[in-house]
């Protein structure tokens, strides 16, 4: 592995899997270009090994080259968890 490729390219030839970059390129707070040291479309497996690699590479830029998927549950979830009951609430001033 460990060659340099862009981002564009990581996206093609990997795709939906985790990637790692070490000695990476931002633009606009984005990597677009590193070493790509480490991809593995597992999340737990990617990053039990960059953990390993950490201490060889330090700085790394870790993301996922497909779409992540939204659950649009969530916000419903949180916020149903998080109001209190009208049962609880005093209505009246």
């Amino acid at each position: 592995m460990n060659q340099r490729i862009t981002w564009e390219e990581a996206k093609k030839n990997y795709p939906d899997e985790w990637i790692a970059f070490a000695d990476y390129r931002e633009e606009d707070g984005f990597p677009v270009e590193g070493i790509l040291i480490v991809h593995n479309p597992d999340r737990k497996q990617f990053h039990e090994t960059v953990g390993k690699l950490l201490p060889q590479y330090g700085a790394m830029a870790l993301q996922f080259t497909g779409a992540i998927i939204k659950n649009p549950d969530i916000p419903l979830l949180w916020q149903i968890s998080h109001t209190e009951s009208t049962d609880d609430l005093s209505l009246s001033r």
